[in-house]
């Protein structure tokens, strides 16, 4: 499943990590209903369930007919601007490094959590095992050399790449 407002990969799609419930917009309201009911049959005891603090609030029943108020957030998709510059084998062409970088970097993405920081050294180590890579001289993500810290709502899983080869 795809789109900017959910979560891209139904391994992401839902999380309930210390009383945080994160749904992907796709879902419809009997789906909601279905993930949500589910968690609270294996609700641990001492749970938060007031639902207090989220963007969505739920009524939920068990298969007893008790209910509960659960709270949660709709994720939120990150597509960062990686761009690197980097030098390449002689008689390797710039298209074909320039697509396994892609599918490197596609694979990294999809490795990554809900939750999980895009690190340089991750990106970097990713290209550089690309046939034809000789060095990397710079990498930026959003036009930054930091890091990108992304929040536990969050997830990358796409992003826009661009390749010089200077």
């Amino acid at each position: 499943m795809s789109g900017a407002a959910g979560l891209a990969r139904s391994e992401h799609s839902c999380a309930g990590l210390a009383g945080l419930v994160v749904l992907p917009t796709t879902l419809t309201t009997a789906e909601q209903q279905t993930v949500l009911a589910t968690m609270f049959a294996a609700q641990p005891l001492g749970s938060q369930t007031d639902g207090t603090g989220f963007t969505q609030v739920f009524t939920v029943s068990n298969a007893s007919g008790a209910s509960i108020t659960v709270g949660a957030d709709f994720g939120t998709d990150l597509a960062p601007a990686i761009a690197l510059a980097l030098v390449i084998e002689d008689n390797v062409a710039e298209a074909d490094v320039t697509a396994g970088i892609q599918a490197a970097l596609e694979t990294l993405a999809a490795s990554l959590g809900l939750g999980a920081d895009l690190l340089h050294l991750d990106i970097c180590e990713a290209a550089a095992g690309v046939t034809g890579v000789r060095t990397i001289t710079t990498s930026t993500i959003n036009a930054s050399t930091d890091d990108l810290v992304v929040a536990g709502t969050e997830v990358v899983d796409t992003f826009t790449l661009a390749v010089t080869y200077p």
